[in-house]
C-alpha cells in the first residue's frame, strides 16, 4: 500500500476522518482504493454472535410494510436480517417476508460490475471523475473479504467516499439510483423514522430530502436540541424525538409510531 503523507496523518489526527480523507484525496487519490478496502475490511470483520437491537427491531415490524435504509457501510443490518428472515433484498420492493433494504451510501460488501477485473493497477484520477462505473455486485461477507484482502486488486468496494458531498470512485451511476429511489420513498412516506443518525447539513441528499417530506419523523439518538433546531430551521413542523438511545425501550415507542392511525 503506498504510505500515507505524515502532513494527512496530522489532519486525521487533528480534524477528524471526513478532513483527513479529503487531504488523503488532494495529496493522491491513488491511495484511495487501498484505504476503501481496508475500512471495508475492517467494517466486514463486526459481527454480532448473538441477537442484537437489530434483530429485535426488524422484529417487532415485521407484520408492517417498511423500508429499510442504511447510511453507514457495514452489514451488521444484513446479518440480522440473515437471523430473522433468512434473505434480504437491496431494492425498494421483493419477495413477501424479505426485508428491503436500501444503503444510500453503499456497503462493504458492494463490488464494482460483476466478471470485471483490474489487478495489480494504482487507480488515480482528480475529483468529479469516477475509477470505474457499471452495475453493482452484491457480494457475501467471505468473497468481500477476500477480495478487499488481495494486495492485487485495483478496485475498491463500491461505498460512497467519508469526504463532504460523499463522491464515489466505483459505481456511481447505481448508487445515486439507489439513492433516487430512497428520496422518492421518503417522499412518499407517511412516517419516517431516523435512528441514530447525526444530522449533517452538509449532507443535502439526506437532510433536504427528509426536510420535504410531509410525513411525520421522529428521532431516536443524543441530539434532542440539534433536532428540534434542525427542524425549526427547516420549517418541518411534524418532527418528534423519540428517544435518546437506541434501545429495547426505544423499539416500543418506535413500533407504536410506525403503526399509529
Amino acid at each position: 500500500m503506498s504510505a500515507i503523507p505524515d502532513e494527512v496523518k496530522e489532519v486525521f489526527r487533528g480534524r477528524g476522518f471526513e478532513a483527513g480523507m479529503a487531504a488523503l484525496f488532494d495529496a493522491g487519490s491513488h491511495r484511495l482504493v487501498h484505504v476503501q478496502k481496508q475500512v471495508a475490511e475492517y467494517l466486514l470483520t463486526m459481527e454480532s454472535e448473538g441477537s442484537t437491537l437489530y434483530d429485535s427491531i426488524l422484529t417487532a415490524l415485521a407484520h408492517k410494510k417498511v423500508l429499510w435504509s442504511c447510511l453507514n457501510y457495514d452489514c451488521l443490518i444484513e446479518s440480522a436480517a440473515q437471523r430473522v428472515y433468512g434473505s434480504i433484498n437491496y431494492n425498494v420492493v421483493g419477495a413477501k417476508r424479505t426485508p428491503n433494504i436500501l444503503k444510500v451510501h453503499g456497503s462493504a460488501s458492494f463490488g464494482g460490475p460483476p466478471n470485471f477485473s483490474m489487478r495489480g493497477i494504482d487507480l488515480g484520477f482528480p475529483r468529479g471523475t469516477r475509477a470505474i462505473d457499471g452495475p453493482l455486485s452484491f457480494l457475501t461477507r467471505a468473497e468481500a473479504l477476500r477480495r478487499w484482502r488481495d494486495p492485487l486488486e485495483s478496485i475498491g468496494p463500491a461505498m460512497s467516499l467519508f469526504i463532504e458531498g460523499k463522491d464515489e470512485m466505483v459505481s456511481h451511476k447505481n448508487l445515486e439510483a439507489i439513492r433516487e429511489k430512497w428520496a422518492e420513498q421518503v417522499r412518499l412516506a407517511r412516517r419516517v423514522v431516523c435512528i441514530g443518525v447525526h444530522i449533517h447539513a452538509p449532507d443535502k441528499h439526506i437532510w433536504d430530502v427528509i426536510a420535504a417530506t410531509e410525513g411525520k419523523v421522529a428521532f431516536v439518538g443524543p441530539e434532542r436540541d440539534l433536532t428540534k433546531v434542525w427542524a425549526e430551521s427547516v420549517g418541518h413542523r411534524r418532527v418528534s424525538h423519540l428517544a435518546d438511545a437506541f434501545s429495547d425501550v426505544a423499539i416500543g415507542k418506535i413500533r407504536r409510531f410506525v403503526c399509529a392511525d
